[in-house]
């Protein structure tokens, strides 16, 4: 009973741009079962710096569900793929 957001910035050479996908998450949301929230945002310099401050002093912490060896991508893929992750799959190179 969840709501599905996703956070994507601008993307060029579409006719609509960013509206684009914002406008099919919202076609989804009303066809299928899901509730989704399209959200657009823009890079800002200091808001990347403010979560380098978060992240160098432990107060933010990405989780990292699994690791995989570069030898396994098409594992990593696959798990994603299949919509078992939870959270952020790292490739170790």
């Amino acid at each position: 009973n969840g709501i599905l957001v996703l956070v994507g910035g601008p993307k060029k050479g579409r006719w609509l741009g960013p509206l684009t996908s914002a406008l099919m998450l919202v076609l989804a949301s009303k066809i299928g079962s899901k509730k989704l929230m399209p959200m657009l945002t823009q890079l800002v310099n200091e808001d990347l710096v403010a979560l380098r401050k978060l992240l160098e002093t432990g107060q933010l912490k990405p989780v990292v569900e699994r690791t995989y060896p570069l030898h396994e991508v098409p594992q990593a893929l696959r798990y994603v793929g299949e919509g078992h992750s939870q959270g952020k799959i790292v490739i170790s190179v």
